[in-house]
């Protein structure tokens, strides 16, 4: 005979039905904004958000994080990684001065780590041709291993850890009213005049690095691994040891880091073609070229570009084999 479930069970059972959904539904609802608005288009499927905005929010909350994904839909086969220096350059100068275009996935505070991880990010998503990597001493430092690339890759195999992600989180709050309102976001602005960032990052982020110098034994080994990558598969790969403002230069034997800093230099240009303009010339000792002691105006890093993709030779030392672009 056929049984049924006893009223009161169905009662029980459908308080406790109605009890889960209650609870699920925040968690629905906020799954659904994410997947909405998706922050760095990790899926792709949804255009409710412009992209500018992503680009004015989502990019400066986490660099990696937007490059990489940017990537993973359009991978290329020219690559740019590094820092801030890296990233600041405008891609499409490169592009025109060298004759190829190149893919920038260097990343505002990014550290060695995160560029040599981001390297075999994209060398499993494309067939790699060139590779230009900005390394200064500052990043040649085992105390410098912050990793934004490891978080990402990791969003990337659990989407579930993408709609956890802190970044995701604050960006879509971000974005939301910005694209409701039209507004630009204030994010990442240094805060006072010149004169008083320059002091900060003089003394402040030199001291971070400088203070707690440590010689990377795990960089050394794994950019050695890279450039032997690189040469058994046909990757042309180029090093570029951005200019610091004088100021900063005489930092290294305020900190007696004269001898590390000349090993840093030996140990990278080594590995393969590396364009220095991290000495004292005319370019390095005018404030009127730089933002701050560690990063060049818009309006000179024309210079750098020449001299890494084109045939200019001022204010750089050529070290290693010199390749073409």
């Amino acid at each position: 005979m056929p049984t049924t479930t006893p009223a009161p069970v169905r009662a029980q059972l459908s308080k406790l039905v109605g009890r889960f959904a209650l609870m699920a539904a925040p968690f629905l609802v906020y799954g659904a904004v994410i997947l909405a608005v998706d922050p760095y288009n990790r899926f792709g499927i949804s255009t409710l958000v412009a992209d500018r905005y992503k680009e004015d929010i989502s990019f400066k909350l986490n660099y990696a994080m937007w490059e990489m994904l940017q990537y993973r839909h359009d991978p290329a086969p020219n690559l740019l990684i590094g820092d801030s220096r890296m990233m600041n350059l405008p891609t499409e100068t490169i592009d025109e001065v060298s004759g190829v275009e190149w893919a920038n996935l260097a990343y505002g505070g990014g550290s060695l780590r995160e560029a040599i991880d981001t390297f075999r990010f994209a060398a499993e998503q494309a067939e790699l041709e060139r590779v230009v990597l900005g390394v200064n001493f500052n990043l040649y430092n085992a105390a410098d291993d912050k990793n934004r690339v490891a978080e990402v890759t990791a969003a990337l195999d659990n989407p579930l850890l993408y709609f956890s992600n802190r970044n995701v989180m604050t960006a879509t709050s971000k974005l939301i009213p910005a694209a409701l309102t039209g507004r630009e976001a204030r994010i990442g602005e240094p805060e006072g005049n010149k004169e008083q960032f320059w002091r900060y990052q003089l003394e402040t982020t030199t001291r971070v690095y400088y203070g707690n110098y440590r010689y990377p034994e795990v960089y050394a080994k794994d950019l050695a691994e890279l450039a032997t990558h690189c040469a058994e598969h046909g990757i042309e790969l180029r090093f570029v040891i951005f200019p610091g403002h004088t100021d900063l230069q005489d930092q290294v034997a305020t900190y007696e880091l004269d001898d590390a800093y000349a090993r840093f230099v030996d140990e990278i240009s080594a590995l393969g073609t590396t364009y220095n303009f991290d000495f004292a010339s005319d370019l390095t000792r005018n404030a009127a070229n730089f933002k701050d002691p560690y990063h060049l105006t818009d309006e000179a890093e024309p210079i750098v570009i020449r001299a890494v993709w084109g045939d200019a030779r001022e204010h750089v030392r050529v070290l290693g084999h010199p390749q073409g672009g």
